[in-house]
């Protein structure tokens, strides 16, 4: 069976945050982009992920956000990382785009194993109406490997309801 978790597959939704996303790939503007958000404090951009990530980020413990926030240093530090972000974000936008037989939903209807998507209502980067679209894509979406919609989850489903899936504390389940 395949899992696929708020599967990125191109949206007909126009929604902010992705648009925004997409902002760092204009010539001249990305680069200036990039190096104002680079002049914002690790925990500020950590918290600013999170947020994007999880429906209720009060939830997430400060030991977690701390730990986010140097991480978030250590691989700023590192030589690629601009290059190693707008690569990825070039690939999805490019993925996104493309047509026929190379369309992620064109490949999305060849998978054959039983599927099941879940999507979060509250997903600021991947839309939850696409998940009829997506249903009706992968072939065994039905009956063996249903829809389930996360009510109160975003990106991350066990984020937005850490009593639910696990702990959000240092040494719980989700950590």
């Amino acid at each position: 069976t395949l899992t696929l978790v708020a599967p990125a597959l191109p949206s007909p939704f126009p929604r902010r945050e992705p648009l925004r996303l997409a902002l760092f790939l204009t010539p001249g503007l990305g680069r200036l982009l990039f190096t104002r958000t680079r002049r914002e404090p690790a925990e500020v951009q950590a918290n600013a992920i999170l947020d994007l990530c999880y429906a209720d980020p009060s939830r997430i413990h400060p030991e977690r956000r701390a730990e986010a926030a140097e991480e978030f240093r250590r691989r700023s530090a590192l030589g690629h990382t601009r290059n190693a972000f707008l690569a990825s974000l070039r690939g999805l936008v490019e993925a996104s785009l493309h047509l026929g037989g190379r369309s992620l939903w064109r490949q999305s209807r060849r998978v054959s194993a039983p599927t099941l998507l879940v999507f979060g209502v509250r997903d600021v980067l991947v839309d939850v109406r696409v998940a009829p679209l997506a249903a009706r894509a992968f072939r065994d979406n039905r009956g063996r490997a249903p829809r389930r919609r996360a009510r109160r989850a975003a990106r991350v489903p066990r984020g937005g309801r850490p009593r639910c899936s696990g702990d959000a504390r240092p040494g719980g389940p989700t950590g």
